[in-house]
C-alpha cells in the first residue's frame, strides 16, 4: 500500500483549513443576520412588514436605513436635531421621525424629505399608519398630534392625560392613547370614542391591524396590575386577568388572536383573544422590558433588562433560542411573517436577527467556532506529519 508523501498531507490538510473557512464565509455571507454600530443611542428602531428595511434613530443627529441583506446602510438622513423616535410603514416607503422639537416625513422610494414640523415640545413618542397615511405624535407635555402624510398642518391636536404609550390601527381610522387612563379616537377628530380606566394606573396598550380589538396591561399604582383586552366598539373589557407584577410590555398579533405581556419580574404569558386563562407561561430571568409577536402569532419575542433576547414559538414549552447582546435593549420589532427581529442596544449598536439562523454574525460564538476549528486542524496537521514519517520508514525497513 502506498504512503502518502509528506508533501501530500500537507495539501491535504491545507485544503481541510480552506475548506473549513470557506464554508463559514459562504454560511456568514448567506446569512442577512448582522450589526452596526452608529454614533449615538439608536433609542428607536423600527422593521417594514416584509421585513426587507430597517430604520434607527440616532442622537447623533441622523436617521439610518437599512436593507436586511446588508450591516451597510442604504441611506442616512441627517436632520440635525437629536432623533429619539423612528417608525415606518409596512411597504418601507415611508419613514417618520422625531426627538428635538422637530417630525420628519421622508419618502423612501424618492428619497425625499416631504415635510417638517417644529414642535412646541420635545416629541416623546411617534407612529406611522401600516398604510404610510397617518401619523400620530406625542410630546412631553403629553399633547397629542394627528397628521395626515399630505400635510405638515396637524388634523388636530389636544392635551390628554399622561401618556405612555400610542398605537394606530394599518389604515389610521383607530388611534389608541394609554396613560392614567385609556382613550379610543378617531383619526378625523380630538373628541375620544371612549375612555375608560381609574386614576392612578399606568398603562400600555396595543391595537390589532384592523382596529377592531385593544389590550392594555397595567401597574400596580392603586390596585393589583391587570391585563384588560376591548373591542373598540366598547369600553367595556372582554375580559382582564389579574397579575401579581407590573405589566411592563405588551403586544397584539396583527390578526387580534393572540395577545402577549411580560411582567416586572421575567414572567412571559401568551394568551388568546377569547380568554384570560394563558396558554402559555415562561419565566426568565429578569424584567421583560420589550415584545413583539408575528402578525399571526406563530412566533414572539422577549427582550429583558439583562439584555437577552428570546425567541419562541408558538406550541413550544422552550424558547427556539436565546441571544445574549450584553447591553440594555431599547427597542425592538419583528416583521409581519416573524422570519426577522431588529433590536437596538444603548451603546450604539443595531442588530439583525433571522429567525432560522440566530447566531450566525457578529456574535462571540461564529470567533469561537472559526478559531477552535481552525486550531485542532492545525494541530491535526503538525501531528500527522512525523506519524506519516514513522509509517514510511517502517514501510521501507
Amino acid at each position: 500500500m502506498r504512503i502518502p508523501t509528506n508533501r501530500e498531507v500537507s495539501i491535504v490538510l491545507f485544503c481541510i483549513i480552506l475548506a473549513n473557512y470557506s464554508i463559514i464565509t459562504i454560511i456568514y455571507a448567506l446569512s442577512p443576520s448582522w450589526e452596526y454600530k452608529i454614533k449615538g443611542n439608536p433609542y428607536s428602531v423600527s422593521i417594514s412588514s416584509n421585513g426587507k428595511y430597517i430604520v434607527s434613530s440616532s442622537s447623533g443627529e441622523y436617521v439610518y436605513l437599512f436593507h436586511h441583506s446588508s450591516p451597510n446602510p442604504i441611506n442616512s438622513y441627517n436632520t440635525s436635531d437629536e432623533i429619539d423616535n423612528v417608525d415606518i410603514s409596512a411597504d418601507g416607503n415611508s419613514i417618520v421621525a422625531g426627538g428635538n422639537y422637530r417630525l420628519f416625513l421622508y419618502n423612501v422610494s424618492s428619497n425625499t424629505l416631504l415635510w417638517t414640523y417644529d414642535a412646541q415640545n420635545y416629541i416623546a413618542d411617534l407612529i406611522i399608519s401600516g398604510d404610510g397615511n397617518y401619523i400620530t405624535m406625542t410630546d412631553i407635555d403629553d399633547m397629542i398630534y394627528v397628521f395626515h402624510r399630505s400635510s405638515s398642518i396637524p388634523l388636530w391636536n389636544k392635551t390628554h392625560t399622561s401618556i405612555l404609550s400610542i398605537d394606530i390601527s394599518f389604515d389610521g381610522n383607530f388611534i389608541l392613547t394609554c396613560g392614567f387612563e385609556i382613550s379610543l379616537f378617531n383619526s378625523s377628530t380630538f373628541t375620544p370614542l371612549w375612555t375608560y380606566g381609574p386614576t392612578m394606573f399606568m398603562f400600555k396598550g396595543s391595537l390589532t391591524s384592523n382596529g377592531k380589538y385593544a389590550c392594555v396591561g397595567t401597574r400596580s399604582w392603586a390596585d393589583l396590575p391587570t391585563i384588560y383586552t376591548f373591542r373598540t366598539n366598547s369600553s367595556h373589557p372582554i375580559w382582564n386577568y389579574t397579575s401579581t407584577e407590573d405589566i411592563n410590555s405588551i403586544d397584539f398579533s396583527a390578526d387580534g388572536n393572540y395577545i402577549i405581556a411580560g411582567d416586572f419580574r421575567g414572567t412571559l404569558r401568551l394568551f388568546n383573544r377569547n380568554s384570560a386563562i394563558p396558554i402559555f407561561s415562561y419565566k426568565m430571568e429578569s424584567k421583560v422590558e420589550k415584545l413583539c409577536i408575528s402578525d399571526n402569532g406563530d412566533y414572539f419575542a422577549a427582550g429583558l433588562y439583562s439584555g437577552q433576547i428570546f425567541f419562541f414559538k408558538r406550541g413550544n414549552s422552550l424558547p427556539i433560542w436565546s441571544y445574549s447582546t450584553k447591553e440594555y435593549i431599547l427597542s425592538m420589532e419583528i416583521s409581519a411573517d416573524g422570519n426577522y427581529l431588529c433590536a437596538s442596544t444603548q451603546y450604539g449598536t443595531i442588530l439583525l436577527i433571522d429567525r432560522s439562523s440566530p447566531y450566525i454574525f457578529g456574535d462571540i460564538t461564529m470567533v469561537h467556532v472559526i478559531l477552535w476549528s481552525t486550531l485542532i486542524l492545525i494541530i491535526l496537521s503538525l501531528a500527522s506529519i512525523p506519524i506519516f514519517k514513522k509509517n514510511k520508514k517502517l514501510s521501507r525497513a
